[in-house]
């Protein structure tokens, strides 16, 4: 499997130029950067009496954060042959394809998601967390389809982009 992990590219702040730049959960970290730049410093006391540094609004993008980390660890233990890209971005409005694996088996979009201690039921299209319906298939379809159209016409075959949704931390 080939996967490279590019921390310079995060802590210099420019983008990579390269998609195998990408490091796992890349969008995610960034909106995390941007929410916490959008609140004033913590003081000394509020740090050593240990106030949250990340505040409200970055805790769902740290959440998805660390559910994407999980996912890049279990895929980096893919046989050779594989190759592993992370955080792709797609469309104009900021989403990303959590993860996109190609090798002998086919090509995968995985869609991340982290639902720490919550129910979840999958029943084909059907997806209930905690009792709400959520639209993740369809998404994760979605995703797939997309990557069809982008690799249409520029590989020999035209591969069959199979959807997954990956949930983290959720109770079956």
């Amino acid at each position: 499997m080939t996967q490279t992990a590019a921390p310079t590219a995060l802590r210099t702040a420019e983008p990579p130029h390269r998609m195998r730049d990408r490091v796992p959960a890349q969008a995610l970290i960034e909106q995390v950067l941007r929410a916490r730049a959008a609140l004033r410093p913590l003081t000394g006391l509020e740090r050593l009496v240990g106030v949250d540094p990340l505040g409200p609004d970055a805790w769902p993008w740290y959440s998805g954060v660390l559910g994407e980390r999980v996912v890049a660890g279990r895929l980096a233990g893919l046989p050779g042959g594989w190759t592993v890209l992370h955080s792709l971005p797609v469309g104009r409005d900021g989403g990303d394809i959590d993860h996109l694996v190609v090798g002998p088996g086919g090509v995968f979009t995985i869609d991340t998601k982290h639902h720490r201690d919550a129910s979840a039921w999958v029943a084909g299209h059907a997806v209930l967390v905690a009792g709400r319906r959520r639209p993740y298939v369809q998404r994760a379809e979605a995703q797939a389809r997309r990557v069809d159209r982008i690799v249409a016409g520029v590989l020999p075959e035209e591969p069959a982009v199979r959807p997954v949704v990956a949930f983290v931390g959720a109770n079956a």
